[in-house]
């Protein structure tokens, strides 16, 4: 069983390194709602959408952060689709660094403690 999480999370970490390695970009996205979408999000949100999965942000992490997604959660906080982490917050999930990059302090921690 413990072997079958180490793999889980060597995966999910290939594939997140994988993604910063994109070119992304913002779209508008008529589909959802004129919300600011990366590129190469754009696809896995509609999945998710169709899939009764409702997303609440994501942003790409543009090289520099790991890549989010906000989703649903049992209970009263939504969390983070890559990671798994709960952000104890209802909206605002995101944190603005200075060079105007956002991302989510709770996944960098994770992501920085799973290295």
């Amino acid at each position: 069983m413990l072997e079958g999480l180490k793999t889980q999370k060597k995966r999910d970490t290939l594939v997140v390194e994988e993604i910063n390695k994109c070119k992304c970009g913002f779209i508008n996205d008529p589909i959802h709602k004129h919300k600011k979408i990366d590129l190469f999000l754009r696809n896995l949100v509609t999945t998710l959408n169709e899939s009764l999965i409702k997303t609440y942000g994501c942003c790409s992490g543009h090289g520099k952060y790991h890549p989010t997604i906000i989703i649903d959660n049992v209970g009263h906080w939504k969390k983070e689709l890559f990671s798994g982490v709960v952000v104890p917050r209802k909206t605002r999930f995101y944190i603005t660094d200075s060079n105007s990059l956002y991302y989510i302090p709770e996944v960098e921690k994770f992501w920085k403690e799973q290295k």
